[in-house]
């Protein structure tokens, strides 16, 4: 079946089709638009457009590969921290490429895996303890880089910052530090240069837009907030490396290898900073995902390492052994269960926004002018002035994100036509409009969903 399971994903192909036809980054009629948290990424999609080969082609081609690059890199992390193990590094390699999650992610038109693979990367160059100043210059370029696909990859300094402190000598932390944020700050400076031109401020629209429309869910628990983002690496695979990433933990303690607790550190303050700034899991715990292959390498090396050490050989066979079939028990299971809900998640978004988009496309005029809350499909699939009640092309908006007295006033001011919401989402604003065309896809109301809906947006 050919789609994607998130709206978004179809956000990154209009900006890269039309970065592709027009030379310019735009949402629509050519007006500059940031919109998109990843503009590197719409960049590269914008290749396929090139060569013909979007949106499907080049984009599940690129995952794949990115997917491919995340086992190779294990397996490299693997060998540099526990040397003589082949056949186990092998076996994690399989895993990286196999975990239901990332395969989720490596069909998701998104640019969550290249984030991931740039994130495992800066951890391999700075595990393997670099001593020459190119290496720590590398590394700062590679976390610039990551900001370009998203603003997250600036918590990778820090890491950076502590293993300098923690493994050099005194006299040669500074000269690290110049090279690290000189690498860093090259393509850094263009990106904060990058969204001044097209946005007005530091930051994509995006970055303050999320925020701004899950605000109300901030009100809930901190710990409990944390709780759930932790939990996501924990469905499916990851809880039989539990005890590893526990065990190899004690270890790093034990050896007072300081440098290396970096990485769990850097995990768990990536987690709490959405617990704390994004507080949602949906969608398969999307914006956790990036930490996953981080976990998964340590939880497994963790284990591994228990198996070489320990002596009572007994239980150590039927320990490991139980553990490696646990492992390929969970990860089939999880891999099945993981396609059955992408299938799923591509039929919801085809058969709501994709039909919406299409609808819309055959159905109003090149003057129409459409408010809606997703943006991706419609603003692909359909050619029309788009009013975006999420707030990633219309900043606008998300001052009065969650006012509907407010958004009502702002539809009249831009002279909306056209209203596409799911109903409970926007009551007051389904009370103002009449009602044109309905997805009435099953799907959806299988799952306990409301079918989007299109409206007639009435004058005051």
């Amino acid at each position: 079946m050919n789609g994607f399971p998130l709206d978004d994903a179809w956000i990154h192909q209009t900006y890269a089709r039309n970065l592709a036809q027009t030379g310019k980054w735009t949402y629509f009629s050519g007006e500059l638009s940031g919109g998109s948290t990843s503009p590197l990424w719409g960049g590269l999609l914008s290749i396929g457009f090139l060569f013909h080969l979007g949106p499907y082609i080049w984009t599940f081609f690129l995952e794949w590969l990115i997917l491919l690059g995340i086992g190779f890199v294990g397996i490299k992390i693997f060998n540099s921290l526990l040397p003589n193990e082949n056949p186990a590094s092998l076996i994690l390699g399989i895993l990286m490429v196999s975990e239901w999650h990332l395969v989720w992610s490596a069909g998701s038109g998104m640019e969550t895996l290249f984030f991931s693979l740039i994130t495992t990367l800066v951890f391999y160059l700075l595990v393997t303890k670099p001593q020459q100043i190119q290496l720590w210059f590398l590394i700062g370029l590679l976390i610039g880089i990551s900001v370009w696909l998203r603003p997250d990859g600036i918590t990778l300094v820090g890491p950076a910052a502590l293993i300098a402190i923690l493994t050099k000598p005194k006299k040669e932390i500074w000269r690290l530090f110049i090279a690290l944020l000189l690498g860093f700050t090259i393509f850094f400076s263009f990106y904060l240069f990058f969204s001044q031109l097209v946005t007005g401020s530091w930051w994509p629209n995006s970055f303050y837009a999320k925020q701004a429309e899950y605000a109300e869910v901030t009100k809930i628990s901190i710990i409990i907030r944390f709780f759930q983002q932790l939990i996501q690496p924990l469905i499916g695979v990851g809880a039989v490396l539990v005890p590893g990433f526990i065990y190899i933990n004690w270890v790093w303690i034990k050896d007072n290898r300081y440098d290396l607790l970096t990485v769990p550190l850097w995990v768990l303050g990536y987690l709490f900073l959405y617990a704390w700034r994004l507080p949602v899991i949906y969608q398969h715990g999307r914006y956790a995902i990036p930490v996953m292959p981080i976990y998964f390498m340590m939880g497994f090396i963790g284990s591994i390492h228990w198996f070489r050490n320990t002596k009572k050989k007994k239980i150590k066979f039927v320990i490991k052994w139980t553990w490696f079939g646990s492992i390929a028990v969970v990860m089939v299971a999880f891999w099945l269960l993981g396609l059955n809900a992408y299938r799923n998640d591509v039929k919801i978004i085809n058969s709501e926004m994709v039909a919406a988009a299409k609808w819309l496309n055959q159905n109003t005029t090149k003057e129409d002018i459409i408010a809606v809350h997703d943006i991706g499909a419609i603003g692909y699939f359909c050619d029309r002035k788009i009013i975006d009640l999420a707030g990633l092309i219309s900043p606008d908006v998300i001052s009065i994100i969650r006012d509907e007295e407010k958004l009502s006033n702002y539809l009249d001011l831009k002279k909306v036509d056209f209203l596409v919401i799911f109903p409970d989402w926007y009551p007051m604003l389904v009370n103002r409009s009449k009602i044109v065309f309905n997805t009435q896809a099953e799907i959806s109301t299988t799952f306990g969903r409301e079918n989007l809906s299109i409206y007639k947006w009435s004058p005051p």
